[in-house]
């Protein structure tokens, strides 16, 4: 009986070290998907392109199907990493087979509006490299999109927009090295790009983008990472000065202060609590809180 006993839990003990050993397993082997999502938009923005194709090439998304559930983002990645490489047609068969695999059809939805469409953003995505597509490729995109992408490639903002994401674009490659470069290379990435040859005016026409609140953001980041807190917080009043009047800002940047403010001197607190006042004291009780 003693052996029939000893015998059943030794057969439990090996079933459940077993199950461990799977779950190790799982948990060593298992790709972490929203991890390498991040990953490769990051190195994408940078434009450490090898590194990304190879990134990109190894992960799930890879593997997947553009129907599958992360198809989107597999869809995204694709697109992004095949239009900073100038592949435009490419780019547009990514978002053609995502299309097709889920059965989406853009000449029956609305895509005028943002609010919870998502083909929205994607037809504005290929209509921003419509103009450096082949013309087989014109004519097969616009054959699937229709009216939807005609209106957007002959916006009246169309310049405007082009000249937006020419912004954005250079925003993410000099964040991406203040991040994940060292503090030389980011410094001498911002002092090269646009942004140190601009002031930190912002236009108050929410479709111009002049470029001040990316400075702001570029030149806080980079001296926060020179541990030179009270630089930081001066380039955020002298931003929140250039833009008097304007206060979509204020809260934004009380919050950023807030993040640094017990780093900084008691000189540079007073100096920010005159400007910034209710925003800033509401934003540090709220984090006593």
């Amino acid at each position: 009986m003693k052996s029939k006993i000893k015998s059943f839990f030794k057969g439990v003990l090996v079933v459940f070290l077993a199950i461990i050993v799977i779950f190790m397993v799982l948990l060593f082997f298992g790709e972490d998907k929203s991890g390498d999502y991040n990953e490769i938009a990051d190195l994408i923005k940078g434009e450490k392109i090898e590194q990304a194709e190879n990134l990109l090439n190894k992960s799930s998304y890879s593997k997947m199907d553009y129907s599958d559930e992360d198809g989107k983002k597999k869809m995204e990645l694709y697109r992004k990493l095949y239009t900073k490489e100038k592949k435009y047609d490419e780019a547009a068969d990514v978002v053609i087979a995502y299309l097709k695999a889920n059965n989406m059809d853009i000449k029956a939805e609305n895509t005028d509006s943002a609010d919870g469409v998502e083909l929205y953003d994607l037809v504005w995505n290929v209509s921003d490299i419509y103009n450096k597509l082949s013309a087989e490729k014109q004519k097969e995109v616009m054959n699937l999109m229709g009216e939807s992408l005609q209106k957007k490639v002959n916006s009246e903002g169309r310049e405007q927009r082009e000249a937006n994401l020419a912004k954005f674009e250079e925003f993410d490659k000099v964040e991406y090295y203040i991040k994940n470069e060292s503090p030389e290379e980011a410094k001498k990435m911002l002092e090269e790009s646009s942004f140190s040859k601009i002031g930190y005016k912002e236009s108050t026409d929410e479709t111009v983008m002049t470029g001040g609140i990316f400075k702001m953001r570029l030149y806080k980041d980079l001296y926060i990472k020179l541990g030179m807190y009270d630089d930081a917080v001066d380039v955020m009043l002298t931003f929140v000065k250039e833009n008097e009047g304007n206060h979509k800002y204020d809260q934004s940047v009380s919050t950023f202060i807030a993040d640094i403010y017990d780093k900084l001197s008691d000189e540079k607190k007073n100096e920010a609590m005159d400007l910034m006042r209710d925003t800033l004291t509401t934003e540090l009780n709220r984090r006593k809180g």
